[in-house]
C-alpha cells in the first residue's frame, strides 16, 4: 500500500490529485497530511527511507501553500477561488497539526523537524482560537477539536492548548444538556425520518470516548493516528 501511495504521488508537488480538485488536496482526512503520515508510518516500520524521505515531501508541498496570515491551509475541495478555510480534524490546521507531533514522535531528528514543529505550533493556535461551531462531532466538530488540543498540549507541554480544549469540551457539553442532545449530522434512510450518525467520524462513539478521558482509556489522538 505504501507502494502504491508512492507511486501516485505527483513528482512536481509531493502530494496527490483527489476527485475533481485540479489542485493537490492539504489536511489529514483526504489530502497530503494523511497521506504523508501513511507514508511516514510505512517508512519507519519497514525501514524503507523512500517512504519517509515521499512524507517530508507531501509535509513540504502543504507548507507550500500555508497561509500566514489565516494561520491555517487552504481547503482545495471544489475549486473556489479563493480557496476556504476549514478548521477540523479533516481539512485543515488540527488535523494538519496532529499529523505533526506524530510525525515527531516518529522521527525527531529529521531535517524538517524544525518546520514541523512550527506548523504544530501554527495549527494548534488556530485551533485554540476558533470559536464554538454547530456540530461536535469528531470530523469537523468541536471535540475533535478538544481532542486533538488536549494531545498537543499535553505532548508539547503548552498548559494554554490543554485548557482551550477543556474549554471547548465545556463548551459543547453545557450546550447538549440544554438542548438534550449533542450537534450531529444527520443522514436519510430512504423515507425514514433523519437519523444522527452513530458512528465514530460523524456520530457520538468519538464524543463518548473523548468525554471519557486519557486516564479512562479514551485515547482519542492515538486512535485516530
Amino acid at each position: 500500500m505504501a507502494t502504491h501511495l508512492l507511486d501516485a504521488q505527483d513528482a512536481a508537488t509531493g502530494a496527490w490529485l483527489s476527485g475533481e480538485s485540479v489542485r493537490p488536496l492539504t489536511g489529514l482526512s483526504h489530502g497530503a497530511a494523511g497521506m504523508g503520515l501513511a507514508l511516514l508510518e510505512a517508512g519507519v516500520a519497514l525501514g524503507d527511507e523512500r517512504f519517509a524521505e515521499a512524507a517530508a515531501r507531501a509535509f513540504a508541498y502543504e507548507g507550500s501553500v500555508f497561509d500566514s496570515v489565516a494561520g491555517n491551509w487552504p481547503d482545495y475541495r471544489g475549486n473556489a477561488e479563493p480557496a476556504p478555510f476549514m478548521t477540523g480534524w479533516c481539512h485543515g490546521a488540527p488535523g494538519i497539526a496532529l499529523t505533526r507531533m506524530r510525525a515527531l514522535q516518529l522521527v525527531p531528528g529529521h531535517p524538517d523537524a524544525t518546520r514541523w514543529r512550527e506548523d504544530l505550533r501554527s495549527g494548534a493556535v488556530t485551533t485554540a482560537a476558533f470559536p464554538l461551531s454547530t456540530f461536535d462531532h469528531l470530523c469537523c466538530g468541536n471535540l475533535g477539536r478538544a481532542a486533538i488540543l488536549q494531545a498537543l498540549g499535553a505532548w508539547a507541554g503548552e498548559a494554554s492548548w490543554i485548557e482551550s480544549a477543556e474549554a471547548i469540551t465545556r463548551g459543547a457539553v453545557k450546550r447538549a444538556r440544554r438542548r438534550g442532545r449533542f450537534e450531529l449530522p444527520t443522514m436519510r434512510m430512504g423515507a425514514r425520518d433523519a437519523l444522527s450518525f452513530p458512528g465514530l467520524m460523524n456520530g457520538l462513539a468519538a464524543i463518548g470516548l473523548h468525554l471519557l478521558g486519557p486516564d479512562d482509556g479514551g485515547d482519542l489522538p492515538t486512535l485516530i493516528t
